[in-house]
């Protein structure tokens, strides 16, 4: 049995009935979920006057906030964000509300705001839970409340986004609450840490305690569905791969010309595992062996670290005439990537980049590394070049020269599968398809 929760501790020290100590263990009877963890009363067959005043509460307070509107979903997420994380599920939320036509209710912990906040709100209601509780409510309650909500309002999913309080959740009420509703989680990385190169994430956290009550794991990309399946030895039936919805329509291909002087754009996060060392490796060896090429950098850091490791990039082409760092960026179009030949991606871990299927939207050539899920995207040799070795600067500056190597024929041939293979993957009306399949809804057509 994990140790009593210090917040729970707290919690009913400021109630007017305290309860004895003695009590509180025996309510507190847990799985062993993870250190983290509190999940209040599995296993325990007892009630207690002063947990249900509480959890009465919090409810009542819960289901006027949501109103008495049916929803078909409900999505759980920590927080409104402008990453690879909130733009999945916003392309997400776009096939399940617009292009099947399904109520979402997302119960968002944080109301922080972010430029995408009033676009989610425009594809699904959204409760914020800071908002609706004290800020001195433990989880517990919180999804005691939750739970209590769900089973009355009997989903025909709940979906637990990256959220941990999610988890919990699943946890603590999952076997109770698939036998009401489906339920899902989302994965799309497998992330190491920088340090320890330990592996981390909500998945790995949570997974072996939350799987018997969970129906499908959702993924955007193929080979982290594969890893999780050897290393977990999940059932392959609850594994869904369903690719990021990046366009709401097909693209239409344009051929185009390649310059004499090749141009490559170089845009993605600063952080650790995106490869800008190697990057500034591959402009002195492209320097070096006088292969005349232009790299523009677009970087943006998202804390010290990425602050940090932008100040040495930039001393490390500082003496280095064929690469330029020009500034951090807020969207893919203003980079302007029509002015460029090549798509360069360095990075050592990844899940299913968004900006690589952005540079695919826009018909770029793409140079990339071969990690995570990006195989599913560029195919060697027919879509793009793969690195296998994403350390190696040598591979990429091959790889290099084989583009420059192209003839106009072959480089719009490679451009145009690539358009293809995106349309047939990529775009809404795929992930309509897959969530109707999940749903067991008929496809009358796609929006």
């Amino acid at each position: 049995m994990l140790p009593l929760s210090p917040e729970v501790i707290k919690y009913n020290s400021i109630a007017k009935n305290k309860l004895p100590m003695k009590v509180l263990n025996t309510i507190h009877k847990m799985n062993d979920i993870n250190p983290r963890v509190y999940p209040p009363f599995n296993g325990c067959g007892m009630t207690f006057d002063y947990y249900d005043k509480v959890t009465d509460s919090l409810y009542s307070t819960l289901a006027l906030a949501a109103g008495d509107k049916n929803y078909n979903g409900v999505v759980l997420i920590p927080r409104i964000r402008t990453g690879g994380t909130d733009k999945l599920l916003k392309s997400y939320l776009r096939a399940l509300c617009e292009g099947i036509g399904l109520e979402i209710l997302i119960i968002c912990e944080d109301s922080t705001t972010s430029t995408w906040t009033e676009e989610f709100e425009e594809l699904a209601d959204i409760l914020y839970l800071d908002e609706i509780y004290n800020s001195k409510t433990p989880p517990t309650y919180k999804i005691a409340s939750i739970n209590y909500y769900i089973n009355l309002l009997e989903p025909e999913f709940i979906w637990a986004f990256n959220s941990r309080l999610a988890y919990f959740l699943i946890g603590t009420y999952g076997a109770a609450l698939s036998k009401i509703t489906d339920i899902w989680v989302v994965t799309f990385a497998h992330w190491i840490h920088e340090v320890s190169y330990r592996e981390f994430g909500m998945i790995h956290d949570y997974i072996l305690h939350c799987e018997a009550h969970i129906k499908y794991i959702v993924s955007d990309n193929s080979n982290f569905i594969e890893k999780l399946e050897r290393q977990y030895q999940l059932n392959r039936g609850k594994l869904i791969y369903i690719p990021s919805p990046n366009s709401l329509k097909d693209i239409i291909y344009k051929p185009n010309i390649k310059r004499k002087k090749i141009k490559v754009l170089w845009a993605s996060g600063i952080e650790w595992n995106k490869g800008i060392d190697t990057l500034s490796e591959i402009a002195n060896i492209l320097n070096k062996q006088n292969i005349e090429v232009e790299i523009d950098v677009y970087g943006t850091p998202k804390n010290n670290k990425g602050y940090k490791l932008l100040d040495k990039f930039k001393e490390q082409i500082s003496k280095v005439s064929n690469i330029n760092y020009k500034s951090t960026f807020s969207s893919f179009d203003a980079l302007l990537p029509n002015d460029y030949d090549v798509f360069l991606f360095t990075s050592i871990i990844e899940g299913m980049p968004n900006i690589l299927l952005e540079a695919a939207e826009n018909q770029m050539f793409i140079i990339t590394s071969n990690v995570g899920g990006i195989s599913d995207l560029i195919k060697d040799g027919r879509t793009g070049y793969l690195i296998e070795n994403s350390l190696d600067p040598y591979e990429y500056v091959e790889r290099i020269r084989d583009f420059i190597n192209l003839d106009n024929n072959q480089y719009n041939d490679i451009r145009k599968t690539l358009v293809s293979h995106y349309n047939s993957v990529y775009t809404s009306k795929c992930a309509i398809a897959e969530f109707k399949n999940i749903l067991n809804k008929p496809d009358s057509g796609t929006m």
